[in-house]
Order: C-alpha cells, then sequence, then structure tokens
C-alpha cells in the first residue's frame, strides 16, 4: 500500500468574477476530487439567476460546485461502513442539483442550466484507483508507461467548443470590442449551445455535464488504472491549460509536453506557459484554475 500525499491549488482569475471552481481532499474515503462550475447562460441584458443560500445569493456555478464539494467531503470511510464510491457521491450531489434547479423553475431536460465538469479519483479497497471525467476538467498521470492525459472531451466535443469562442470572437468585433454589448449579441448562441451540448447529442458535439440531469452518467468517462508504478496524478480544472493545447488530434505529443513541464518546474512551470500562450476572447486576462496534485509514495 502506498502512503498518499494530497495536494490543493487554487488560482483566481484574473477579472472579479465569482469563484465558481472548487475542490475536496476527502483523505479518510481516499476521493479527491475538482470542479469547475458554470452558470446558466446570462449576460448583461439577462443576468443569471442566483441561488439562495442562507442570507445571500450565489451564482448557479457557485451552487453546483458547492452541491458536488460538500458531497465528496462528507464520503463516508471503509472504517465506518462499506465506503462510499466515488460514483454514488456524484450521483447524489446531482439529485441535491437537480433538487435545487427545480426549486427555481429550471429543469435541465428543457433549457440550458447551470452545472459543472468535473474530475476526480478515488483508491478502491484492492488498492487501484477509479476515475472520473465529466466535461473539461482533466486527469494527468504518470506510471511506468508515462504520461496518461485523460478528458471527457472527444474531438466533436473540442471542435464544437473552439466553433463557440469563434463564434464571440465573431460578436466582439460586431461590438468594436465592448465585451458587455458582445455578450448581448452572443447569448441566443450561447443558451442554445450550453442546451445542445450538455448529457446529448455525445460523438456528435455533446459531453458530460454534472447539472441535475441523470443522463450524466452514462455521458461521463470512467477509468479503474492499477496501482503499479503509479507515481502521481493531477487532477484540473480547463483554468490551467490552454484552450487549443488539449485537441486530441495532439493528444499524444501534448502529454509530452505537459509531463516533461510538469516534472522540471510543477504547476508554476504549467501557469507561466499557460499565461504566455493562451487567448480567450469573452474573458480578461486569466481564468480561475483549480487543481489537486496526488503523490503515491511506495518507498516503506
Amino acid at each position: 500500500m502506498s502512503n498518499i500525499t494530497a495536494n490543493p491549488f487554487y488560482r483566481p482569475a484574473f477579472a472579479q468574477v465569482p469563484m465558481e471552481d472548487g475542490l475536496a481532499i476527502n483523505d479518510p474515503a481516499k476521493m479527491y476530487v475538482v470542479s469547475d462550475g458554470v452558470s446558466g447562460p446570462y449576460c448583461p441584458a439577462m443576468p443569471g439567476i442566483q441561488y439562495p443560500k442562507k442570507a445571500e445569493k450565489i451564482t448557479g456555478g457557485q451552487m453546483v460546485t458547492e452541491c458536488i464539494c460538500d458531497a465528496v467531503s462528507r464520503a463516508m470511510p471503509s472504517s465506518l461502513r462499506v465506503r462510499s464510491s466515488i460514483i454514488e457521491v456524484l450521483i447524489g450531489a446531482n439529485t441535491t442539483v437537480l433538487a435545487n434547479h427545480m426549486a427555481m423553475g429550471q429543469d435541465p431536460a428543457l433549457k440550458a442550466v447551470a452545472g459543472a465538469s468535473v474530475s476526480g479519483c478515488q483508491i478502491l479497497e484492492d488498492g487501484r484507483v477509479m476515475l472520473v471525467e465529466i466535461g473539461d476538467c482533466f486527469t494527468f498521470y504518470k506510471d511506468r508507461i508515462g504520461f496518461h492525459f485523460r478528458t471527457n472531451f472527444d474531438q466533436a466535443a473540442f471542435d464544437f467548443e473552439q466553433r463557440g469562442n469563434e463564434a464571440f470572437d465573431q460578436c466582439l468585433k460586431e461590438a468594436c470590442g465592448n465585451k458587455g454589448v458582445a455578450w448581448n449579441f452572443y447569448y441566443p448562441y450561447f443558451a442554445q449551445k450550453q442546451f445542445d451540448r450538455a448529457n446529448r447529442n455525445m460523438g456528435k458535439l455533446g459531453h458530460a455535464v454534472l447539472n441535475g440531469n441523470p443522463h450524466f452518467l452514462q455521458c461521463m468517462s470512467t477509468k479503474i488504472i492499477e496501482p503499479m508504478d503509479l507515481e502521481w496524478i493531477l487532477l484540473g480544472t480547463d483554468g490551467l491549460l490552454t484552450a487549443d493545447c488539449t485537441n486530441p488530434k495532439n493528444r499524444v505529443q501534448f502529454e509530452q509536453d505537459l509531463g516533461q513541464m510538469y516534472l522540471k518546474g510543477g504547476l508554476p512551470a504549467i501557469i507561466e506557459w499557460r499565461d504566455k500562450a493562451d487567448y480567450l476572447p469573452h474573458i480578461s486576462g486569466y481564468p480561475e484554475a483549480s487543481a489537486i496534485e496526488i503523490f503515491f509514495d511506495k518507498t516503506f
């Protein structure tokens, strides 16, 4: 059995925007998750829905991330009962998200609603490791074979997201560089895009989103890996990477480049590279980014 060390990482966005990323480290249950919350469609002319939280209001993206992280944090270790599985925990979080949406009249079967991308893992009773990816969060790990990069985005989902960025860029040009006006222009396209891709149209443009729709379970990506010679796992939100680097066409080379970068300089090196290389027309500066570094020490 390996000794496991899990280290959290968070960098807030350049612009002062609500914190919709989150992470949860549950060492007793050996469960680790990062979440990238995404609010439902909104723009200056159509403000986003706010969800109640005691005496305050939070965004939809914050609500979903909090549901996920709370569920993981509460997961029970095997010493108390049959250990909670990461799949069961995510199903429970999704059920809570659906209840919160329905209380606000937001049905994910009928319209685009707030959701989250997720990357998570759990060390199973037999020592194997269960990996889970929902949306564009990623899992990156190193074993005796080499580096391995995983995300729930296939080529069709990646291409569809890139077309969305191009559509916003065109709106920005039409708005003469005014991002608020550009978001108003972009809103109809954005609302339809967010609905079409969430837990539907798999293989054509869609991907999994934890948004209250139970179909996320059939759309997410999972894998069980053997612990033999597993050195580390990096769970991360897409804010750690550039918008185009995760193109599945370039996966083999990207795995090697990212792996060497991480070995030489860790997360600071990845952040420095991301900030120099990336361009996202719909935000100012850099996005928020979250990660969990999990190290396996087999020296004892």
